[in-house]
C-alpha cells in the first residue's frame, strides 16, 4: 500500500467513528417517523409564517460591550425585516432594514443632525450582533418557526431532560444543524446552526404565549461560542398583518440625507 492513501483512509475512520456517536445529553435514538415528524412541524410552521410586527427590548452584548434598547419590529415571510431603536418618547433614532438582498442601517447624524445609510453588505446581522446570524433567520425564530438549513440526512433522539433533538447532517460535512423540542414534539426550544469552524449560533426560546390562537416567542436569547449575545423580551405582538410597502422601504426623505 502506498503511503499516500493514509491520509484518504484515516479521514473514512474519522467520518465513520463521527457518525456512530450520539449527541451528548441524549438516551436513545427514536424511529425515523419520529424524525419526520418533527422536521414537518418546523416546515410547517415555517409555510404557516405570516408578516407580522412587536415591540418589546432587544440587548446585545459582545466584543466587551453591552447595551440594550427599546425597539419595535415588522416582518414578513420571505425574510423581509425591520428593526427601529426607540427613544424615550416613542422616536425611532435608528433603523435596521433587510430586504431578500441585503441589510441596511439608517441613523441620525450626531455632528450634523441628518440621517446616514450604511450598506455593510449581504444578510447577515454580524454588524450588530457580533455573530453570523442571516437576518432571516431571525424573522423565522421571531414569527414562531425555525431555519432549516440544507441536509442529507437527520436523526432523532430522546434527552434526558426529556425533551427531543433532531440531528441534521451534511454529507462530507457532519452536523449542520440541531433542533431540540419540547417532549410532546410540538415546538421548538432551541436550534443550533453550525459552520465550518463550529456552532455559528444557537437560539433558544424561553417564553411563548398565545397570540391570536398561535404560540409566538416573547423570550428569546441568541449566542456564539465567542460570547456574543442577543436577547429580545417581546412586550405585545400582532401576527396576520399587512405591512405597507414603506414599512422596508431604504429611501431617506428629501432634505434629512447627509451629503
Amino acid at each position: 500500500m502506498k503511503l499516500s492513501r493514509w491520509p484518504f483512509l484515516l479521514c473514512l475512520v474519522l467520518l465513520a467513528a463521527c457518525a456512530g456517536r450520539q449527541p451528548p445529553g441524549v438516551t436513545s435514538q427514536l424511529s425515523a417517523p419520529d424524525s419526520a415528524r418533527m422536521l414537518r412541524t418546523v416546515k410547517a410552521k415555517n409555510a404557516e409564517l405570516a408578516a407580522y410586527k412587536g415591540i418589546g427590548r432587544i440587548g446585545i452584548q459582545n466584543s466587551g460591550n453591552s447595551w440594550g434598547v427599546r425597539a419595535a419590529w415588522v416582518a414578513a415571510p420571505d425574510g423581509r425585516l425591520r428593526v427601529a431603536a426607540l427613544s424615550l418618547t416613542g422616536q425611532a433614532f435608528a433603523r435596521m432594514i433587510c430586504d431578500p438582498r441585503k441589510c441596511y442601517f439608517i441613523f441620525h447624524s450626531e455632528d450634523e443632525g441628518c440621517l446616514r445609510r450604511e450598506t455593510p453588505g449581504g444578510r447577515s446581522l454580524a454588524p450588530l450582533v457580533g455573530m453570523d446570524l442571516a437576518a432571516g433567520d431571525l424573522v423565522r425564530l421571531l414569527g414562531g418557526g425555525a431555519p432549516l438549513v440544507d441536509y442529507d440526512s437527520a436523526a432523532a433522539y430522546d434527552m434526558d431532560s426529556g425533551e427531543k433533538l433532531v440531528v441534521l447532517k451534511k454529507r462530507f460535512f457532519g452536523t449542520v444543524e440541531t433542533i431540540r423540542f419540547s417532549p410532546d414534539m410540538a415546538h421548538v426550544r432551541e436550534v443550533t446552526v453550525y459552520g465550518w469552524r463550529g456552532p455559528d449560533y444557537r437560539a433558544k426560546i424561553t417564553r411563548r404565549r398565545q397570540v391570536s390562537g398561535q404560540p409566538m416567542p416573547f423570550a428569546l436569547e441568541i449566542s456564539d461560542e465567542s460570547g456574543s449575545r442577543m436577547r429580545v423580551f417581546v412586550e405585545r405582538c400582532w401576527i396576520n398583518i399587512k405591512p405597507s410597502a414603506e414599512a422596508f422601504s431604504t429611501d431617506l426623505p428629501e432634505g434629512a440625507r447627509c451629503d
